[in-house]
């Protein structure tokens, strides 16, 4: 019977060459496709626009120089026929699947022989450069591309500034911090620790937290469409080519485009159904009280 290391490896071939095939489809049928409409951000023609459009489909590794974290994005909003349309779908489910693969490869090693003797690499790297793509870029494929249901009657693009936010326990609190203090470097961040674990202490043991990341700013779209007497709205984010299927001469929708840069941090008003205090409790991993909590304690 052969392993499962061997079965993902079989795998993961015919799905990185599904994926190329179907990039390249997507790539001819844009190239064709010049008189459907298109509107890339921070570029000058429909030709830049297009050129740009394809850059971002084709790209599934990393350039030279590109750094590790860095993700390329492609602001725009793209008419297609209906079947150029289908072959998207069929590449954010192709992306899914090689995705899904590569991370059932994570926590894999296979034993190799070199010229520094016996040792272990990741399968994932082995398997990665045997399919001749050992500088895969797994953040950008793992992006599908939005598809819109009908097309829109206008789309207005945005800077967001969101922060993500994972409601947790008190007792998920204190592993985490147990997790921080059997790794601390220094006598100081010890210290530090233990009187987090100390104020937690001090919590009702069904009081929730929530751990608040850092407001990260990205594009978005603001999506309208009318039927009939109605109006139907939709926000899609915009780091990623938006799709939509339409007729060949078509004009495009009314389009806002996206500011040059994000407006500075605080140019809108706070909100007023906040739930949870600015400044965090347990500031070593970014853990908030919900106001209703800390008001019941003050």
């Amino acid at each position: 019977m052969p392993s499962i290391e061997s079965e993902l490896r079989a795998q993961l071939a015919p799905a990185l060459t599904n994926l190329e095939d179907l990039s390249q489809a997507l790539t001819l049928r844009l190239k064709d496709e010049t008189d459907y409409p298109i509107w890339v951000w921070q570029t000058r023609d429909a030709i830049e626009s297009r050129s740009a459009l394809i850059e971002h489909v084709r790209a599934l590794d990393f350039e030279d120089l590109q750094a590790a974290n860095n993700t390329k994005t492609c602001t725009c909003l793209v008419g297609t026929s209906p079947e150029t349309l289908e072959i998207v779908q069929l590449l954010n489910g192709q992306r899914k699947v090689v995705t899904e693969i590569l991370r059932k490869m994570d926590d894999k090693t296979l034993e190799v022989e070199d010229s520094n003797g016996s040792h272990y690499e990741k399968l994932v790297k082995i398997a990665l450069t045997a399919c001749g793509h050992p500088r895969l870029h797994r953040k950008q494929i793992m992006r599908p591309f939005e598809v819109l249901p009908d097309e829109p009657e206008r789309v207005g693009f945005t800077w967001a500034r969101i922060r993500k936010s994972e409601k947790i326990t008190t007792e998920t609190a204190k592993l985490k911090l147990h997790n921080l203090l059997d790794r601390a470097g220094s006598d100081s961040r010890r210290a530090f620790i233990q009187q987090e674990l100390q104020l937690l202490s001090q919590l009702d043991a069904d009081e929730p937290l929530t751990i608040v990341t850092p407001p990260h700013v990205h594009p978005r779209a603001n999506i309208v469409w009318a039927i009939g007497t109605a109006v139907k709205r939709q926000t899609r984010r915009a780091v990623v080519p938006i799709f939509y299927a339409t007729q060949s001469g078509q004009p495009a929708p009314l389009i806002k485009p996206l500011a040059d840069e994000p407006p500075p941090e605080g140019h809108r008003m706070k909100r007023r159904d906040v739930k949870i205090m600015e400044e965090p409790f347990l500031i070593s991993i970014r853990a908030h009280r919900y106001i209703k909590y800390a008001k019941m304690c003050a």
